[in-house]
């Protein structure tokens, strides 16, 4: 760094030194006045023993001699000296203040202001004005060497700063180098392992690539072997339907021979039992002439007048007519008899069983509002499930042997329809089921 300049203070504003001008300083209940020591357009420094702070603001008034007004300027104290460090340091005691934002009236003023009182300074006492000028650049002098000391001691520490920053700097780089040989040593690793990488995943790629062609082949030939499925499926779908619109065909043509079968089963039990009557009717026509042993066998008494022989009586009964020829194989007996005489209103004992078996409502228990009920629960989607109570349970007849043997898969009623069928009706099988649920031997799920 260069050393200080040792020549004088260079101002921009002529400085004017005078007694007369004087400065009040407004302060919060009255007005101080003080002293001009100089004054130049840029500032100016006042005589004072009570100084402000370096940086406050004030605002001041300047009465020159012979002025019928004042200059009110706003000012910020740039330097200032206490009675004390005036004394130590043989400098005048007061403070040094800035004019800021002056308007141009006021400046012009000032301006004149400063020349005016240069002139009356330099005319009355030239000695006393060069004094006052060399004084005031000593006094300059002085505080550009206090400013130059100030910055010296800035400049020294910055120096020692930079010696730090310096020594830290190195102490920086010699690590940056350190790292620096260790992240080129690591980069080497590094771009050793990217390449064992990168040709490990072209391996993998490759291999990828080659997998991903088989599967796609695999696809393919899975495709198609599924839309051939799809239309092997379709096809047996369509037989399925097609079976199942005949199943249903035969089931209602099923249903409807087993009405038939029923009906005609009704009415040849009811023509068996006319046949049988009609056959004893006719053995008993065609029978020889009875004797009383005979006739008390079977029951009848015949009655004969007195004066007649019983023989007598027994020869004047009409000889039967002659027996009809025997009938053919699978032919009905053609009998010439009038059956009026026949008491067939009444139903025999196979007309009431074929009766229970056919119609809902003739139910052992006695209950056909129950059964009623039972029935319409029954559904084709009703599952059928056996009890504990039905593993101990001996069945009385084939038929409830058959629907126990069935109910062991735990079938849909409608499978049971379709299991017994042919073998069993259906009125048949829901009588034995609604049985079975009041013995609790099964239970009904839907």
């Amino acid at each position: 760094m260069s050393p200080p300049d040792p020549s004088p203070d260079k101002r921009r504003n002529t400085r004017l030194t005078s007694p007369k001008v004087v400065v009040r300083i407004p302060s919060v209940d009255r007005f101080r006045t003080h002293y001009l020591k100089d004054i130049s357009e840029g500032g100016l420094f006042v005589k004072a023993e009570q100084v402000l702070a370096v940086g406050a603001l004030l605002s001041l008034e300047l009465w020159p001699p012979g002025w019928d007004h004042a200059l009110e300027i706003s000012a910020k104290v740039t330097r200032s000296t206490d009675p004390k460090t005036a004394a130590q340091e043989g400098r005048p005691c007061g403070m040094a203040v800035q004019f800021v934002s002056v308007p141009p009236e006021i400046a012009h003023q000032l301006e004149g202001l400063v020349e005016e009182h240069h002139r009356a300074e330099a005319a009355a006492d030239p000695v006393g004005a060069q004094v006052a000028a060399l004084v005031q650049e000593l006094s300059a002098a002085r505080e550009k060497l206090g400013a130059m000391e100030t910055e010296l001691m800035d400049v020294r520490g910055q120096n020692e700063a930079l010696t730090e920053q310096v020594e830290t700097l190195q102490r920086e780089e010699l690590e940056a180098r350190t790292a620096a040989a260790k992240l080129g040593e690591e980069r080497t690793n590094l771009e050793s392992r990217v390449r064992e990488v990168i040709a490990k995943a072209l391996a993998d790629q490759a291999k990828a690539a080659e997998q991903l062609s088989a599967a796609r082949r695999d696809a393919e030939a899975t495709a198609r072997k599924v839309e051939e499925e799809k239309e092997e499926s379709r096809r047996q779908r369509a037989r399925a339907d097609q079976l199942a619109a005949q199943l249903d065909e035969e089931k209602q043509r099923g249903r409807s021979d087993r009405e038939r079968a029923e009906r005609l089963a009704g009415d040849l039990g009811k023509r068996e039992a006319r046949e049988k009557d009609l056959r004893r009717l006719l053995d008993r026509v065609t029978a020889p002439t009875p004797t009383i042993a005979s006739l008390v066998e079977d029951e009848e008494v015949v009655v004969v007048s007195g004066s007649e022989p019983l023989d007598a009586g027994l020869a004047a009964t009409p000889a039967p007519p002659p027996a009809p020829p025997p009938s053919k194989a699978g032919s009905e007996p053609e009998i010439d008899l009038d059956v009026g005489d026949l008491d067939l209103g009444e139903p025999s004992a196979q007309d009431d069983a074929a009766a229970l078996f056919d119609d809902p409502t003739n139910v052992p228990s006695g209950d056909p509002e129950g059964f009623a009920t039972f029935s319409d629960g029954l559904k084709a989607k009703t599952r059928v499930m056996g009890t504990e109570e039905l593993i101990g349970f001996e069945p009385a007849n084939d038929d409830e042997k058959l629907v126990v043997e069935l109910i062991g898969a735990a079938p849909t009623f409608a499978t049971l329809i379709a299991q017994v069928e042919g073998r069993l009706a259906e009125g048949r099988l829901r009588r034995i089921l609604f049985d079975f649920d009041r013995r609790k031997l099964v239970e009904l799920r839907t």
